[in-house]
């Protein structure tokens, strides 16, 4: 029966969601690894694209799926102060390689393992009564853009900054009765698995 016929169903709400940055590095000790991110405002939820070949033969064409392409994930945020976002996002930059050169510095440089590490960001969302029903992971997730905002003296808006997040793959868990019912995750699957399609 349809969710606004039966009282017993409930649609998921675009509201009742947690941001949360957790680490792959088990070595890491900083807290801020695994912080749930409450003052995120809005995240775009992980999102693909499968690429399109066409053929021809004699008056026909046929398609076939290509390779999937995950799209960035858009993310806005305030800055609270305290904690201080700016400060967490300029460190992310900094950890993952990043430093201004002097002439006594070493050739360091912005690397993946340093930059992924403790970015792998998950999005949690929730039913009325706080329960964990939807997971999505950016799995080797790293910034690849940030805007921290403006100043005015004509508002008294909140400042907030956004992030653009690229990533390797997404996984998404459905959550029931506190058990996952189902698992999207394709490095799970068979080594070498493409889209594919087969023509009878």
């Amino acid at each position: 029966m349809a969710f606004w016929k039966e009282n017993s169903v409930t649609p998921k709400r675009k509201f009742r969601f947690q941001v949360q940055f957790g680490s792959t590095d088990s070595s890491a000790s900083d807290a801020a690894a695994s912080t749930i991110y409450w003052w995120a405002k809005t995240i775009k939820v992980p999102s693909y694209t499968v690429e399109s070949v066409e053929h021809h033969y004699l008056d026909n064409r046929y398609n076939f799926p290509g390779r999937v392409t995950w799209e960035d994930c858009e993310m806005s945020l305030v800055d609270p102060s305290s904690p201080d976002a700016v400060d967490g996002i300029m460190q992310l930059l900094a950890l993952s390689g990043y430093k201004v050169k002097a002439e006594t510095d070493a050739a360091e440089t912005i690397g993946k393992i340093a930059a992924s590490k403790k970015m792998d960001c998950i999005i949690n969302l929730l039913d009325e009564a706080g329960t964990l029903i939807e997971k999505w992971t950016l799995n080797n997730c790293f910034i690849v853009g940030a805007n921290l905002g403006d100043y005015d003296y004509a508002s008294d808006d909140l400042r907030e900054m956004s992030l653009t997040l690229k990533y390797d793959w997404a996984t998404c868990e459905i959550i029931t009765g506190g058990t996952t019912s189902a698992t999207f995750n394709p490095q799970s699957g068979v080594s070498g698995t493409t889209i594919g399609r087969t023509i009878s």
